[in-house]
C-alpha cells in the first residue's frame, strides 16, 4: 500500500464533528500499524479516514498509508465518507441520523428518486429507502425512523440535547403530539361557552371570582404522595404531568381550600378527592377553610383490574376516597351508598394519568345540585367534571394550568358537543377532508 507524507493530506469540510477516543486508536496503530489506509483523491484530498489521520498525526508519524480513489466526483466522495462512518458506528447519534439522511439524499441525487407507483422504464433503478437500508445493512424501519429524526433536528434542534437516539425519538413524538393537539384545539368550533374551560393557575383564577358564585365544587387535586417516583404519575412519554410533591401540594391546598369555600354559595357541597395517606391533613385543611367535612369518606371502588402494587409488601390500590364537604347544610338529592363501584377509565381512553370516570363525576354532581346550577372544578385535569356537568344539564367552569391538557380537554368537549375542527372536519359530519393528512404532515 503506497505511503505519502502525512502533512500532504488535504482536509476540507467534513461531516464528522466529534472523533471519540483517539487514545485507544493511537495505541492500536502503534502496536499493529494502520490496519485500514485512509482514502484520498488524485489531489491528495481526504475522502475517508479523518479519525485515523488524526491519530497518526498525534503519534508523530511522518508518512501514512493511503488508498487512491481517482476521478471521483463530489457526490461520490461524500457517499464514500458517509457510508464508511455510518457503518463504523463512531458517530454521535445526531451525527449518525443526519449522515444517513445526507447519504439518502446523495443516492437519490445520483440515481434518481423512486416515486411510489412509478412504472416507467428505469424506475426500478432509481433510489428508495429500501436501497438505503440495504446499503447500510439495516432494516427499513430503523432507517425510516432515523430519516424522520434527522428531519426533526432541523425544526427542533433542542432534540440534540437528548442523550440517546431512543430518547430523542420519544421526545420528538411527544413534541409532535403536543403541536398536533394544540393546533387541532386552536381550530375547534363548538357551541360551548369558552369560559367553561379556563387555562390558568387555579389560585389566581379563584381569587378573581366573586363571593358565593358557585352551586357545587367537584375536584380531584394533586394528592401530594409523590407517586411519580414509582412511575404511576407519568404520562406515556415518561414525563411528570403535574407536581405531586408533598410539601408543595400541602402548601397549595392551604391556599386553595379557603378560596373554594369563599366562592361557594351558602348551603352547598364540595367533593374533594384525596389520598388516604393524608386523610388527617386534608380533613384539617378543609375544616380550617370553613367546611364541615363528613368524616367517613365516600369510596370509589375501582371494579376493573387493579393496578400493580407500588411495593410487594402491600395490597394493590383498588379504591380512592372522596370527602363530602358542607358549606352550611344541604340535603342530598338521593340516598346513595358511600361506596360507589365503577370501572376505572381504560388506558386507551385516558388523556390524563389520574383521569376519573365521567359517570362517577356525574353521580356526584347530580347528588348535590340541580339542572342549571353552576359547577366548579379548580383542578380540571382531563375534563371529566366538565363533560359530566354537560350530561347533567349543569353549567360549569373547569380550571387547568397545563396548556397541553387544556388542548386535549377542548378536543374532548368538541367530541361531546358535536363541534368540528376548522379545515379538518366537515361541518356536516361527513368524510374528513384531505386537510387531515396535510395537518399531520406539518408535524
Amino acid at each position: 500500500m503506497p505511503k505519502i507524507p502525512i502533512n500532504d493530506v488535504v482536509v476540507k469540510d467534513r461531516f464528522r464533528a466529534t472523533f471519540g477516543d483517539l487514545e485507544s486508536l493511537m495505541l492500536s496503530i502503534s502496536r499493529l500499524g494502520l490496519l485500514h489506509p485512509i482514502v484520498i483523491d488524485e489531489n491528495k484530498q481526504l475522502i475517508a479516514g479523518e479519525r485515523r489521520l488524526r491519530a497518526c498525526k498525534e503519534l508523530g508519524l511522518d508518512e501514512i498509508e493511503v488508498k487512491f480513489y481517482a476521478d471521483a466526483d463530489d457526490l461520490t466522495k461524500k457517499e464514500i465518507e458517509l457510508e464508511e462512518n455510518i457503518k463504523r458506528k463512531d458517530f454521535e447519534w445526531d451525527e449518525e441520523v443526519t449522515a444517513k439522511a445526507e447519504l439518502d439524499r446523495i443516492k437519490r441525487a445520483m440515481y434518481g428518486s423512486a416515486m411510489k407507483g412509478d412504472t416507467t422504464a428505469g424506475a426500478t433503478n432509481k433510489w428508495n429507502i429500501h436501497k438505503t437500508a440495504e446499503a447500510l445493512g439495516e432494516s427499513v424501519g430503523t432507517v425510516s425512523q432515523d430519516l424522520q429524526l434527522a428531519g426533526a433536528l432541523i425544526n427542533f434542534p433542542e432534540l440534540r440535547n437528548e442523550k440517546t437516539k431512543n430518547a430523542a425519538w420519544k421526545a420528538y413524538q411527544r413534541l409532535k403530539e403536543r403541536l398536533m393537539t394544540g393546533e387541532l384545539a386552536r381550530r375547534v368550533v363548538t357551541n360551548i361557552q369558552e369560559s367553561d374551560l379556563v387555562e390558568g393557575d387555579c389560585l389566581d383564577v379563584l381569587k378573581a371570582e366573586p363571593d358565593c358564585s358557585y352551586d357545587l365544587i367537584v375536584t380531584d387535586p394533586p394528592y401530594g404522595v409523590n407517586i411519580h417516583n414509582a412511575g404511576a404519575q407519568r404520562d406515556k412519554w415518561g414525563e411528570e404531568v403535574f407536581d405531586d410533591d408533598t410539601e408543595s401540594t400541602m402548601s397549595l391546598m392551604k391556599k386553595v381550600f379557603p378560596e373554594m369555600y369563599r366562592v361557594l354559595k351558602p348551603d352547598t357541597h364540595a367533593y374533594v378527592f384525596f389520598a388516604m395517606t393524608y386523610y388527617a391533613e386534608f380533613k384539617k385543611m378543609l375544616e380550617d377553610a370553613g367546611f364541615d367535612v363528613v368524616p367517613t369518606p365516600i369510596i370509589w371502588n375501582k371494579t376493573s383490574q387493579s393496578a400493580p402494587p407500588v411495593t410487594p409488601y402491600s395490597f394493590t390500590q383498588a379504591y380512592e376516597p372522596i370527602f363530602l364537604c358542607h358549606k352550611g347544610r344541604r340535603s342530598l338529592n338521593a340516598y346513595i351508598p358511600n361506596v360507589i363501584s365503577m370501572d376505572r377509565v381504560s388506558s386507551s381512553q385516558t388523556i390524563h394519568v389520574t383521569q376519573k370516570p365521567t359517570q362517577l363525576m356525574k353521580k356526584l354532581i347530580e347528588a348535590s345540585s340541580a339542572a342549571g346550577d353552576l359547577v366548579l372544578d379548580p383542578f380540571c385535569g382531563s375534563g371529566s367534571t366538565i363533560i359530566a356537568a354537560y350530561e347533567s344539564k349543569r353549567r360549569v367552569k373547569g380550571i387547568e394550568k397545563d396548556s397541553d391538557m387544556c388542548a386535549k380537554v377542548l378536543l374532548r368537549i368538541k367530541d361531546f358537543s358535536g363541534g368540528v375542527v376548522r379545515g379538518v372536519e366537515p361541518a356536516d359530519g361527513g368524510t374528513p377532508t384531505p386537510a387531515v393528512t396535510e395537518l399531520v404532515n406539518e408535524f
